[in-house]
């Protein structure tokens, strides 16, 4: 028996090199890059979003871009794992603390949860 991918309750997908992913409950975007060195990340910034990015001697780094009035949040990390984490971890705070919520005991929860997200959407694309 054939298994079914199941569906999804948000929105992710592939542009080229760039992963959208949409999340529907909080109305938040997030583009990532994954996988490839600063140079290469800035260049398809620049030309697939039109947006001048500084370089970066890190692995990995989290803006919040503008993109036709709308907030955006851009993940870009070096690897798929331990700075994509970090980095979701930067996104997750930004995305939750748009909405109210600062980091607690009683809202670290939903942070890990938010966290969680991010990364098997982008991963799923990978």
């Amino acid at each position: 028996m054939d298994k079914k991918r199941k569906k999804l309750p948000y929105i992710n997908k592939k542009i080229g090199d760039i992963i959208h992913v949409f999340d529907p409950i909080y109305m938040i975007n997030f583009y990532a890059v994954v996988g490839m060195s600063n140079k290469k990340f800035c260049s398809i910034i620049k030309k697939d979003i039109k947006l001048e990015l500084p370089n970066s001697d890190s692995d990995g780094k989290f803006y919040e871009i503008e993109r036709k009035g709308q907030k955006i949040g851009l993940i870009w990390a070096t690897d798929k794992s331990h700075h994509l984490t970090h980095e979701c971890f930067h996104a997750t705070s930004w995305a939750l603390r748009k909405k109210g919520l600062e980091l607690t005991g009683d809202s670290d929860e939903a942070f890990a949860y938010y966290q969680q997200f991010l990364i098997k959407a982008i991963k799923e694309l990978l």
